[in-house]
């Protein structure tokens, strides 16, 4: 009973910790890139798209063979190592080259530490406390953003008292604050989780993605895909049409991201009491409702007061996909949770087709519309999802 008192506070704690290495360099990457490191725009781009496509393939790799090996506890340490290594590459060899490195060949694998730990933490409680595991994966991701929360404050401090590389210092002390606190779990042999026992011939896993969840993943693609729309679009309407300011646009942010935290929780507890796709798509339906509304939206006063409507919406769409995609493939939770770096990759790519597509330069809000559009896509695909899976099985019967 002591070790697993144990274990749930270092989960905890390896979680936010993450959290706050990624929140670190988030609002900075480009800054440093493009202003500091004198890189073009299109190079930016580029070195972007490889690393969240490395990042991608990486977390496939490594959910797959995580299902395999006896101790999933290594891959977390694996891919925390190679993160704390890129971010220690860029805060003290202070160039181009090194950033490119960091970025394309080495934070591909430490960016795959999303996946493995919350795989992870996922498989741990399915044993350990089957009954509240899905409370503990929402209560996981709620502290993950409050993480994003507490950083911002403390990385713009160092930014602005020292320099804007010291972000990545910050990022790469969290690492090794998360290493060492997660090792702790190799004193307790409860933890060790491995590839789960053979299942009965009819449960077995089959390592294939069934045609209703893929429908149903396709339809959180579109999801994800509008609130990128969203985070690419809001902070140009803020200091553009709406003559706002960047702290205009950091109050937005930071209001939106602590409302979150109590509706994460609350949508956990629903979670565990009603489909995961409903779940989703009433908060698909919200969404695309607050993406119209600032669409007509006339100040930043105005925007303000929509974030309570925002921060309900984003809570279940950024926290019930999680657990939705680890129970994709049956007996493979490590592959499962693998694929929510591919849907990010996907929902990526859709989101900076439709902004290009759109002529933005004339009028941001029109992305807004096109947002609200695929968010009522999103909720639609899930809800064809739901009805696939029945009809699949009354035809097996």
């Amino acid at each position: 009973m002591r070790s697993r008192t144990l274990a749930g506070p270092v989960l905890f704690a390896t979680i936010f910790l993450a959290g706050l290495s990624a929140s670190a360099i988030g609002p900075y990457r480009g800054i440093v890139a493009i202003n500091y490191l004198g890189m073009s725009n299109s190079l930016f781009a580029t070195v972007t798209a490889i690393s969240s496509i490395g990042t991608a393939g990486v977390s496939l790799l490594l959910g797959h063979f995580s299902d395999q090996i006896h101790d999933r506890r290594l891959g977390v340490l694996l891919c925390a190592t190679f993160a704390g290594l890129a971010y220690a590459l860029i805060f003290i060899v202070r160039s181009k080259f090194s950033y490119v490195a960091a970025f394309c060949a080495i934070l591909p694998l430490g960016g795959a530490l999303f996946s493995q730990s919350f795989s992870f933490s996922r498989a741990y409680m399915e044993r350990a406390r089957p009954g509240s595991a899905q409370f503990f994966m929402s209560a996981l991701r709620t502290l993950y953003s409050l993480a994003w929360v507490v950083s911002q404050a403390l990385v713009g401090w160092i930014a602005y008292r020292y320099s804007v590389f010291g972000v990545f210092g910050a990022a790469m002390i969290a690492q090794i604050a998360l290493i060492a606190v997660f090792s702790l779990l190799f004193l307790i042999p409860e933890t060790k989780v491995g590839r789960v026992a053979p299942l009965p011939i009819q449960c077995a896993p089959s390592g294939t993605l069934p045609f209703d969840r893929l429908v149903g993943i396709g339809g959180v693609s579109l999801l994800r895909a509008s609130v990128f729309l969203h985070s690419m679009t809001l902070p140009l309407i803020l200091t553009g049409p709406f003559r706002g300011t960047l702290a205009d646009v950091s109050l937005v942010s930071a209001l939106c991201a602590g409302l979150e935290i109590p509706f994460m929780l609350a949508w956990g507890y629903a979670a565990g009491r009603f489909a995961k796709e409903w779940i989703i798509i009433v908060n698909a339906l919200l969404y695309a409702a607050y993406l119209l509304l600032v669409h007509f939206s006339h100040s930043v006063h105005d925007v303000l007061w929509l974030q309570g409507l925002n921060a309900l919406a984003m809570a279940g769409l950024v926290s019930i996909p999680i657990s939705y995609i680890q129970e994709s493939i049956k007996g493979r939770v490590g592959l499962s949770t693998s694929l929510f770096d591919l849907m990010v990759v996907v929902a990526q790519i859709i989101a900076s087709i439709i902004f290009a597509a759109i002529p933005s330069e004339d009028n941001f809000l029109t992305v807004l519309v096109a947002g609200s559009g695929i968010s009522l896509a999103g909720a639609l695909a899930l809800g064809l999802s739901m009805k696939i899976q029945p009809e699949a099985l009354n035809s097996e019967n």
